[in-house]
């Protein structure tokens, strides 16, 4: 949750908040940045863990394909993560299921990170440099 500042939390804006984010003309202004889901609100973490799942078994994306090979042939894949608590460092991780989340955004991927010893779970839009982790020649595929 945002900490907001007694202006806001009474209504009231800065003179110089104000001035500042006034637009200057009719320019389209672009969509903002999407939202953390479980950032939302205090109960949607709880939300994310009850909500339906629905395993993905094909896709013609590059990414979710490899994805589901290895998860078919039980091969460990590899990407650097850009989130969680070591952001921007290589995971080796044996997949165990890519799935959708009912009510929200993306594709997730569960399985074992050997980085954490631990079984984990990922956001796909997260991912870098994915690539099958016992590849000789490595190819990044995203």
């Amino acid at each position: 949750m945002r900490r907001r500042s007694f202006f806001t939390l009474i209504g009231l804006v800065p003179l110089t908040i104000a001035a500042r984010a006034a637009p200057k003309d009719d320019a389209p202004k672009p969509d903002p940045l999407p939202v953390e889901p479980w950032l939302d609100g205090p109960d949607t973490l709880e939300r994310w863990r009850r909500a339906q799942r629905q395993p993905v078994w094909e896709s013609d994306v590059p990414e979710l394909a490899l994805l589901i090979s290895c998860l078919r042939s039980n091969e460990r894949v590899e990407f650097a993560y850009s989130s969680g608590s070591t952001p921007g460092q290589l995971r080796c991780v044996t997949p165990g299921q890519l799935y959708t989340v009912e009510g929200f955004p993306g594709y997730y991927l569960s399985g074992y990170c050997h980085l954490c010893e631990a079984e984990r779970t990922f956001l796909v839009a997260r991912m870098s440099r994915l690539a099958l982790a016992d590849a000789g020649n490595n190819q990044i595929i995203y």
